[in-house]
């Protein structure tokens, strides 16, 4: 028989190496966690992977249309520059405009001056956002010839809380207290941005059905109001033009979701087809853009003011729109097409 050869056994390591082994790994993933978050900043809000995030970082985190748009790299003019500048603020919609509009008022201002167009529109953005990145770069000494504000949907969604737990500056979104405690702490950490969010801050996105309900009372009007008024009187101050507009938007009394969703309403095709409900109850939507176009009305009667009432030449061309409030092909020439001559009626003034 052949007989058996003993295999040594294996020894045990000692406690020290097992302690140490799973010290080594501890630091390991340590390390692993810290390099993610470096990069997680330095790629979402431009923050040098060996430095601690600024307010301006925090800024281009929350706001990335800051950085994107290339305002901040371009804030100052050449000396002599003969640049006409033009700052978009909105949401989706306007964003939806920038790039055709751009193109129109090259075409139409010719060689007399240059044209260069910012967008800080972004979707879901409010008229409080577009107050506070207009504060913003006026603090930062951003120079530009005229301001375009455009809002009216985007703030129905912030009515969708209870009314004890409405505030003006938005703060009972997640968003916006986030925000707010970051730039008061003065820095970013991925704990403490999440930690932001899980509380009963409702979302910016589109309302929990159960909360759609309080969209029954609207509280926005003077919010609103609040941060339009101040962006038509810093543009005074500083020797802007603002154009104001009334927000264009086709909702038909007879609409239902389920005409929505089966194409039963008479919408163009477009990139956006978005349900009311994406802000609230159908009616609250309506009765709210009302609301926000009627303050948007008094305060477009400000001296030196430039309105445009696209609400009242877009309203019952539905063709113009692919869903309540977002253009088609058409609108967007429409809505453009009125937009044009009082900013070169501007130029031609300006002119010696």
């Amino acid at each position: 028989m052949t007989e058996s050869i003993p295999i040594a056994a294996k020894p045990r390591k000692t406690l020290f190496q097992r302690l140490a082994r799973w010290g080594l790994y501890l630091g390991y993933l340590i390390v692993v966690l810290w390099v993610s978050e470096r990069l997680f900043w330095r790629f979402q809000a431009g923050v040098p992977l060996t430095a601690q995030a600024d307010a301006s970082h925090i800024w281009n985190f929350f706001y990335t249309e800051l950085p994107r748009s290339g305002i901040l790299e371009h804030a100052k003019r050449p000396p002599a520059s003969n640049s006409f500048r033009v700052v978009l603020l909105g949401g989706s919609v306007l964003e939806q405009i920038a790039s055709p509009f751009e193109t129109a008022l090259k075409q139409a201002v010719g060689e007399r001056r240059t044209v260069e167009v910012y967008s800080l529109s972004s979707s879901a953005r409010t008229s409080h956002d577009s107050l506070l990145k207009y504060q913003h770069l006026m603090d930062i000494g951003v120079e530009c010839d005229l301001v375009i504000f455009y809002h009216g949907i985007n703030d129905v969604r912030m009515n969708c809380c209870p009314e004890d737990q409405f505030r003006d500056d938005y703060s009972h979104c997640s968003f916006y207290k986030s925000f707010k405690r970051r730039l008061s702490a003065g820095k970013l950490n991925l704990a403490s941005v999440v930690g932001d969010y899980v509380d009963n801050s409702i979302p910016l996105g589109e309302p929990d059905d159960e909360f759609r309900d309080y969209g029954n009372v609207i509280k926005t009007r003077e919010p609103f109001r609040k941060n339009l008024l101040p962006i038509v009187k810093a543009a005074r101050r500083h020797g802007h033009h603002a154009m104001v507009m009334t927000f264009a938007f086709d909702l038909p009394q007879n609409y239902t979701r389920e005409r929505f969703d089966n194409g039963e309403l008479g919408y163009a095709v477009g990139n956006y087809g978005m349900r009311a409900e994406s802000w609230g109850h159908p009616d609250n939507v309506r009765r709210t853009i009302d609301a926000h176009n009627e303050v948007i009305r008094e305060v477009a009667q400000a001296k030196g003011v430039v309105f445009v009432d696209q609400q009242r030449h877009l309203a019952g061309q539905r063709a113009c729109f692919t869903d309540v409030c977002h253009l088609s092909d058409a609108g967007l020439e429409a809505m453009i097409s009125h937009m044009i001559p009082p900013i070169v009626a501007l130029l031609d003034i300006k002119q010696p």
